[in-house]
């Protein structure tokens, strides 16, 4: 007969898995948060759950544009995997690699329990933008022009542009 509610068939008879962790943990990366673009990023961070106990967590960082992943002390071929520091049920890790302007990069995170079952990964996809981006004035051609019907100009950077502002100021007043 069946022993438990949930059992195995194996060639010695039917096992009893009734007491066994068969849930897996949850991984969670908050930091950086998903689509986020960033020009500083020190530390990677999340949280960690599991309805026994999380034993580690893992964190994996790919640079998108090369296809290389951090090692811990250069970027690779390969993917690996780097311990995070775990404290109840929220991880770190760090140092970080020092982040290329204008990439792309995906940071996985998987925790194993007591059990030894890993997590579905969690991944975050953030971009890293240092440099300010370009704009220009192209009409009107004065900065000190008194009729003008429209104004135009460029902006560009290498992650995009999400906004352009345009100030206008009366120079005999500055209002």
């Amino acid at each position: 007969s069946r022993a438990g509610g949930a059992y195995e068939n194996d060639p010695a008879g039917y096992v009893d898995w009734s007491g066994s962790d068969i849930t897996p943990p949850e991984a969670a990366v908050s930091q950086p948060p998903h689509g986020a673009v960033l020009n500083s990023l020190v530390q990677l961070a999340g949280t960690a759950a599991d309805n026994a106990a999380v034993s580690s967590v893992t964190v994996s960082i790919l640079r998108q544009d090369t296809g290389l992943y951090w090692d811990g002390a250069a970027w690779s071929a390969g993917q690996t995997w780097l311990d995070a520091a775990l404290a109840g049920g929220a991880w770190t890790y760090s140092p970080v690699p020092a982040w290329a302007d204008g990439s792309s990069f995906a940071v996985t995170a998987r925790s194993v329990d007591s059990a030894g079952i890993w997590s579905p990964a969690a991944v975050s996809v953030f971009s890293y933008d240092i440099t300010a981006p370009l704009s220009a004035v192209l009409q009107p051609g004065s900065v000190q022009s008194t009729t003008f019907t429209y104004i135009a100009g460029t902006a560009s950077d290498a992650l995009g542009v999400a906004m352009v502002s345009v100030n206008i100021r009366r120079l005999s007043d500055s209002s």
